[in-house]
C-alpha cells in the first residue's frame, strides 16, 4: 500500500543465467584479509562488487531490490543483492540445495543503503536451503540460509549474523545483457547500488 507521502517505487529484477559465474567467488574473504589500516583507508573496494557477473562455467541464479525510499527524504534509497552461483544447469525436475554440504554453490549477499556503499552489510549464506523449482520458462527460487557477514563488516556496526528468507521468480538473460545493478562492472560504484 503507497500513501501520499511515500513513495511507491519499490522495485525488483530477478534472473538466471546460463554459462556464467561470479567474477570473483571470493571477493568478500579477499577484503576481510586486508590490515586494518588498510580498511580504514580503503574506498575503492566495497562489499557490492562481489556480485558482479562473467560468463563462465555454471549457472548464476540473482535477484536485485531497490526502494527510493521517501520521495521527500534525501539519500534514504536502500538496495538488496543476492546472487547464487551454481556449478551445474538448472534442472527441469524440483531439486533442494543443502548450502552447508555443497561444493557446487556460492551464495553471496548484500543490503545497504545506495548512497552509502562503504557501509554496505555483505556477507556469504553458508547455511541453509536454495528450493529450486521450474516454473513454465521461469524459476522459482526460495532461499532459507543465515547471513555469514564477510567483507567491509567492520565499518557497519549492524551488520551481524541474520536469518535470510528470500524468494523470487528467476526469468532468463545473458551476460552481456547484465547491467550495473545487475551484475557488470560499472563506471562508478553508484551505477551498482542504483537502479
Amino acid at each position: 500500500m503507497c500513501f501520499a507521502l511515500a513513495s511507491c517505487s519499490a522495485r525488483e529484477d530477478a534472473f538466471f543465467v546460463r554459462d556464467a559465474e561470479l567474477e570473483r567467488a571470493d571477493y568478500l574473504r579477499s577484503l576481510d584479509l586486508r590490515t586494518q589500516d588498510e580498511r580504514a583507508s580503503d574506498r575503492d573496494r566495497f562489499g557490492v562488487f562481489a556480485h558482479r557477473v562473467q560468463s563462465g562455467h555454471g549457472t548464476i541464479l540473482a535477484v536485485r531490490r531497490f526502494d527510493a525510499g521517501n520521495r521527500f527524504t534525501v539519500d534514504d534509497e536502500t538496495f538488496l543483492k543476492v546472487t547464487v552461483w551454481l556449478r551445474s544447469a538448472l534442472s527441469s525436475k524440483r531439486s533442494v540445495i543443502d548450502l552447508a554440504q555443497s561444493q557446487d554453490a556460492i551464495a553471496v549477499y548484500s543490503r545497504g543503503g545506495s548512497a552509502w556503499p562503504q557501509n554496505t552489510c555483505s556477507g556469504y549464506l553458508a547455511s541453509g536451503s536454495i528450493a529450486i523449482e521450474q516454473s513454465g520458462r521461469k524459476y522459482k527460487i526460495k532461499m532459507r540460509s543465515t547471513l555469514d557477514p564477510s567483507g567491509n563488516r567492520g565499518v557497519w556496526d549492524t551488520c551481524h549474523p541474520a536469518p535470510v528468507d528470500v524468494e523470487f521468480l528467476a526469468v532468463q538473460t545473458q551476460v552481456d545483457r547484465l547491467t550495473p545493478w545487475l551484475g557488470s562492472a560499472g563506471a562508478h560504484i553508484y551505477d551498482e547500488t542504483y537502479r
